[in-house]
């Protein structure tokens, strides 16, 4: 009877050896799948920017699940994005060195203005600018590179 438990274990071990890269590529496929939805989307909303930039920056998620950002908070995931909200996110988040306006203000126009000196957001851009999906992975990239660089 030890034998058939030992066995028994071995079989299932050996079944969810073979099961878990199923399991991950099916998760990577819904992100795939999540992206290429956001980079057909004409305007972006502010779930789209959260999630975007968790997956881009997931160190910062277990940070916010400690301390939730006020900027998460004011508004709703439908809300259409502005670069104003995803900059407010971005310079918060990653400690821009020209967001010390936006730390004492809390204005997004300082955040978009941090982004700018940063080269994540284009200069000919406004906070109050709504964002579309491919604008958006645009910025991530930009904000990712921007941190790398840091």
């Amino acid at each position: 009877m030890v034998n058939g438990g030992y066995m028994f274990k071995k079989i299932i071990f050996a079944m969810f050896l073979l099961l878990m890269p199923a399991i991950i590529f099916s998760q990577e496929i819904n992100q795939i799948e999540w992206l290429s939805q956001l980079d057909s989307k004409a305007i972006a909303t502010f779930g789209d920017g959260k999630k975007l930039f968790y997956m881009t920056f997931p160190e910062f998620s277990e940070k916010h699940k400690a301390s939730p950002m006020d900027e998460l908070n004011k508004y709703s995931d439908n809300s259409p994005l502005t670069r104003g909200m995803i900059a407010a996110i971005i310079a918060r988040e990653l400690n821009l060195k020209g967001s010390l306006f936006y730390m004492l203000t809390g204005l997004e126009r300082y955040a978009c203005r941090a982004c700018i000196a940063e080269g994540i957001m284009s200069a000919n851009s406004s906070e109050n600018d709504l964002i579309s999906g491919p604008e958006l992975l645009d910025i991530m990239i930009q904000a990712k590179i921007a941190k790398e660089g840091n």
